[in-house]
């Protein structure tokens, strides 16, 4: 497998609440008023290329063409990945995890950026991964026209956890993002409760935005989520709830609604092996008293197929 190391019961800080991020948000892709997006690949245990993505919205044709592909191949201790866009967006990454120290591993990014003009912006990004017996340690140093450290720890006991991330800017010598999080990971129940703490403001030391989340998945056929959260920079509050209903086999239906009385649902369905089609609804009920006609109406639809071979 891509990750080889033995303790993998404490996730890393920026995946604390990676599933209910995902019930609430992934496959939920819009086009206003209709978006279709193509994307084939080829996968094989070492090897993986996307040969083309692109995308279509009516009625004017915007960014119809944009594709990106990738290898990655693993060799003994470590894991080569390469990518590139159509968009003049390259990156090369090297995993090196030792024989001998299962649970360590060393990060090194390269990335390009090449705009219009042809002008090229360098990103160079050197990252430790380290995972211990209760927790794991994660720290990156990323040089580029705005130098940075990362560094994010998350420690539990029993089903009880915390963990916490800083980046401090060296140009600026300052924290320019400070989170924690607490979190109660039941896996009897197959619940997950987190209460976090994300900043917002980047000049200067404030409370930013509190979120309490909730993941449940209730029976093999359904999944239900929540989050709320309160930014205290401008005092708003929102909240979602979601679900994800596996119809059958290769079928899944999900929907969420929020505060801002938006309704949204995603039907994902597998046509065979190699082929998965995902149509996505979004419609503000708040507008729906000032629609005359059906072309008035604020509906936004995505259309994704996807192919594998």
């Amino acid at each position: 497998g891509n990750h080889r190391h033995s303790n993998m019961s404490t996730p890393l800080y920026k995946d604390l609440t990676k599933k209910q991020h995902d019930l609430l948000n992934e496959h939920y892709t819009f086009c206003n008023p209709l978006g279709l997006k193509l994307k084939a690949t080829d996968k094989t245990n070492s090897y993986h290329k996307t040969v083309a993505s692109f995308k279509l919205s009516q009625p004017e044709i915007r960014n119809a063409l944009d594709g990106e592909k990738s290898l990655k191949m693993e060799k003994e201790e470590f894991i080569f990945e390469t990518k590139g866009k159509l968009s003049n967006d390259y990156s090369f990454q090297v995993d090196y995890m030792p024989k001998d120290k299962k649970d360590l591993k060393v990060i090194g990014l390269a990335k390009a950026q090449i705009d219009a003009e042809g002008h090229c912006a360098h990103s160079n990004e050197l990252g430790l991964e380290y995972r211990f017996a209760n927790g794991n340690l994660k720290a990156d140093y990323r040089h580029n026209r705005d130098s940075s450290f990362e560094t994010s720890f998350v420690t539990a006991k029993g089903s009880i956890g915390f963990g916490a991330q800083a980046i401090y800017n060296l140009a600026r010598a300052r924290f320019v993002t400070y989170n924690a999080a607490l979190y109660h990971n039941c896996t009897e129940k197959k619940q997950i409760v987190a209460l976090k703490h994300e900043s917002v403001n980047a000049k200067e030391y404030t409370l930013g935005k509190i979120i309490g989340s909730y993941y449940r998945v209730l029976n093999d056929s359904l999944t239900l989520g929540s989050e709320i959260s309160y930014n205290a920079e401008n005092s708003s509050t929102k909240l979602t709830l979601g679900g994800e209903y596996k119809v059958c086999d290769g079928t899944t239906l999900k929907t969420k609604l929020n505060s801002e009385t938006k309704i949204s649902s995603v039907f994902r369905h597998n046509l065979n092996d190699n082929i998965v089609l995902t149509v996505s609804h979004e419609v503000d009920t708040s507008k729906i008293h000032e629609t005359k006609s059906v072309n008035d109406f604020d509906l936004k639809q995505g259309i994704s197929v996807e192919f594998t071979y």
